[in-house]
Parts: C-alpha cells; structure tokens; sequence
C-alpha cells in the first residue's frame, strides 16, 4: 500500500470466510429462510453475511468450503444448486453484509473531500455473464452501483472502484450504514431501470441493471466467493488476512 495504513484496511468483517458460528452447511429455500425470522443470517452462511432468496430461486446447500479455494486462502462460502429454479419478473438472490457507520468516517462521504470506494473480491462460479455489486447507503437512502464479467470457472480476482460521494454522511454511531450486496440472479423488476454508475436515490428498477448471469436457473449451478475487500480510495491492495483469533473476536460482538 502507498496511501493506506499497513493494517486495518479492509472494513469487511469475515472476508476471508473463516468464522461459520451457526454451523458449516445447510439446505434451504425461500420459504424456509422467511419463515426462520432470521432476515437471512442462516445456518452454512458465514458470519456477517446473509442470503436473501426470492420464492422463484428454489432449494440451496450453503456451506464453508474448505478444499477449493485461490492461493492463500483456507475457505470460502459456497452455494450449490439443489434443484432448478423459474423465472420471475421479482427474482432476487443476493449475497450482502452491512457495515456500521462509525467504521467509515474516513471515506468522508457526505463532504467536499470524499473518497472512493474500492471493492475487490475472488469469485468462481460455472455460470457466466455478468453480475452486478450494490453499494447502500442506508442512512441516506442513496446507492451505486457496479458490474464485473465472469467467462470461465476459475478462481479470478475483480475489482470495482466505485466514485465518491459527497452528498450524505454517515451516521458516527453502531447501525448499519453501508449494505454491500452481491447480486446472483435478478428479474427484470430489478434490472429494467438506467445503471446508477453514481451515486442517486435507491430505486428498485435500478438495483442491479446490467445483469445477465441467473445463478440457480439450472441443478447444481454453484458460486462461491472469499477475499471480500472494501477499502478507501481507488486501489484495490493486496487482501488484509487477519488472524483466526482476531476475525473470530469481530464475529462474537454480533453473534
């Protein structure tokens, strides 16, 4: 890093897809993920992380995998299709942490000296096209927007670097300020809008325009990801490995 603290860089918790408290793998639905009252922390999802499935998407099996991962890496969360879902106008699979205010002052937002965000991740998934990221502003109902293109099964770092925003700060305080979703599959409620490559009021039609890739459309389509980096500014540095004992330590306060 040239413009960056050596350490503490990376505001996502569990990145790296170590800390699985509510247990290492599960199968699931819509239906069930509803009914469960958990807004979507289920068991085989990492902590911090949440799945939010529309009916249409059908069965998962969510677990920590532990036996495929990119070079120095130990796990990742991994979603394998159980059986084929539909199409639907409404269809939304998303993937998403949120983050607390007071842990973003530095990107400054909401003043004349707002930085960029700089999101970087390893995904492998069998099926192509491109997907969207959605940046959240949940204290001021504002988003972004951003896409990158999976063309083979293999483990590929991206990056998106989204623009600064000097209108609406953040809270200083411990609710969640930033949702950063991962979209997997959208119908065309979500995709039908004009792409927000800056930041703008929330709009459903909005949220994930520009995405092609439908994961879960076909028995046993799998995604997986690890090495989730949110970091101030425009470069994406090398991903920040914390220890066991520190991310676990992260992990109870919410637990």
């Amino acid at each position: 890093p040239t413009n960056q603290n050596l350490s503490h860089r990376n505001k996502i918790i569990n990145g790296s897809q170590q800390i699985f408290q509510r247990g290492t793998s599960a199968t699931s639905d819509s239906a069930s993920l509803r009914s469960g009252g958990d807004d979507g922390y289920y068991y085989g999802i990492g902590d911090r992380w949440a799945i939010r499935m529309h009916s249409s998407v059908a069965q998962t099996g969510f677990a920590k995998d532990t036996s495929d991962n990119p070079h120095g890496f130990g796990s990742n969360q991994k979603l394998v299709r159980s059986n084929a879902g539909s199409s639907n106008v409404g269809k939304y699979f998303v993937y998403d942490t949120r983050l607390e205010g007071q842990d973003l002052q530095d990107f400054a937002k909401g003043t004349s000296s707002a930085k960029e965000f700089t999101l970087s991740f390893y995904i492998k998934t069998g099926v192509s096209g491109v997907y969207c990221v959605e940046l959240r502003d949940l204290d001021n109902a504002r988003m972004v927007g951003g896409t990158y293109t999976v063309s083979n099964n293999n483990w590929n770092r991206y990056v998106i670097t989204f623009p600064a925003d000097t209108t609406g700060k953040f809270d200083n305080d411990n609710g969640a300020s930033l949702w950063v979703r991962f979209w997997l599959a959208a119908g065309s409620s979500f995709t039908s809008g004009t792409a927000r490559t800056t930041w703008g009021s929330v709009s459903g039609a909005n949220l994930a325009v520009g995405q092609t890739a439908q994961v879960g459309d076909n028995v046993a389509d799998t995604w997986q990801i690890t090495g989730v980096q949110l970091e101030v500014g425009s470069v994406a540095t090398p991903f920040e490995l914390r220890s066991h004992g520190d991310e676990l330590a992260r992990c109870q306060r919410y637990y």
